[in-house]
């Protein structure tokens, strides 16, 4: 998996208060979710067939993918590496980000849904 924080990612107009949510954000993630991933959010990822497989057994459809099929991967065994990438952030017109002070606690909900559904599936 690609990650943003790595200390050899190359960034460009990546903003100071984006780099410290994303680290509370996977700060949380990795508490709920123990997954030792300092990005999951990043939208790299390769996989070969296992991982396809994974990836089909998600339930979540909204962002929430990203964090469900790291957790499942890691149950499953699969070795998760992390790989430094170059990031241009993109900007969204008439607004600063697409993440609101709402996603927080419903980052918290979706957390604790993918681990009880795991749990039970088990």
């Amino acid at each position: 998996v690609g990650t943003r924080l790595h200390p050899k990612t190359k960034t460009k107009d990546r903003e100071w208060w984006r780099v410290f949510t994303s680290r509370i954000f996977n700060f949380c993630i990795n508490i709920v979710l123990p997954l030792s991933v300092s990005d999951s959010q990043c939208p790299f990822k390769v996989y070969g067939a296992k991982g396809k497989q994974i990836l089909l057994l998600c339930r979540e459809d909204t962002w929430y993918v990203d964090a469900e099929f790291l957790y499942r991967a890691k149950r499953s065994g699969m070795k998760i590496l992390e790989t430094p990438i170059t990031w241009t952030e993109h900007r969204y017109l008439g607004r600063m980000t697409k993440v609101s002070l709402i996603d927080g606690p419903w980052t918290a909900i979706a957390a604790f849904r993918v681990r009880m559904q795991i749990f039970f599936e088990t």
